[in-house]
């Protein structure tokens, strides 16, 4: 019989949060059983602390943009220094997200919103991958024959069918000063491609508390809107970033 739930290391070394066995069927944050960013989630947490520190502040706020089942979102479970407002629009993965926050006990640090980070307030379509190991995928991108390339290339043998769904979209400063927020230390953003749209959704937010940003960015999913993997550097250097560390292939951090 399969199990329920079991633990897993959120860290290259350590950081062990418990999870739902769902993850062994809705690849994206976990992938056979495993944390898939093992390594950008320790850099992500180790900015953070450095942050906290250095500004000499008991508590840590961040946002997981794109969020899967959650494992960024489960950092508060290693540092209850550590609030986050995750979210994640697929209705799908979103329910094993929501299971993950309770088999950690995180009710009262980690709130997750079934939506997506946005450029504006609207509701759009979404497209999910029809085969479940490829849950991260799902884009709101337009061009579907890149999509379709996309998913037909991928190690989990994907057909490159998906369905599409409805979502609710707004934008990281309608969240923050909705919900009064006094305070954005770090944004982790993994959009499939709408990165440079989330980040152009949250200029007056970014310019106001210059959070830490963690992000994705690949020539091929950007391409799903029609973008350049430098649209995104060149928003980020006209708010201030200049300084961009490559922790892997398409994943940067920068302060």
């Amino acid at each position: 019989m399969a199990k329920e739930s079991y633990t897993v290391n959120i860290f290259p070394a350590g950081g062990e949060v418990r999870v739902s066995a769902q993850i062994d069927k809705y690849w994206g944050a976990y992938r056979k059983g495993q944390a898939y960013d093992k390594r950008q989630i320790y850099e992500f947490a180790s900015h953070m602390k450095v942050r906290r520190q250095r500004r000499g502040t008991k508590i840590c706020f961040f946002m997981d943009v794109g969020a899967n089942a959650g494992s960024y979102c489960l950092l508060p479970a290693l540092d209850d220094r550590l609030i986050c407002a995750a979210f994640e629009p697929n209705p799908d993965v979103f329910s094993i997200l929501e299971e993950n926050i309770t088999l950690n006990d995180l009710h009262n640090v980690v709130f997750p919103y079934k939506m997506a980070m946005w450029h504006k307030k609207e509701t759009t379509l979404m497209r999910v991958p029809l085969n479940p190991t490829d849950s991260g995928l799902g884009t709101m991108g337009t061009h579907t024959e890149v999509v379709r390339d996309l998913f037909c290339k991928t190690p989990a043998r994907a057909n490159g069918e998906f369905k599409e769904i409805e979502i609710n979209c707004d934008t990281i400063d309608n969240f923050i000063n909705t919900h009064k927020i006094p305070r954005l230390d770090a944004i982790k953003i993994d959009t499939e491609g709408a990165e440079l749209y989330v980040l152009q959704g949250a200029i007056e937010t970014i310019t106001k508390h210059r959070p830490i940003i963690l992000f994705e960015c690949t020539k091929q999913a950007i391409a799903q809107f029609d973008h350049e993997p430098e649209d995104v550097f060149d928003l980020l250097k006209s708010l201030g970033y200049t300084k961009f560390e490559k922790i892997r292939s398409g994943d940067f951090i920068t302060t």
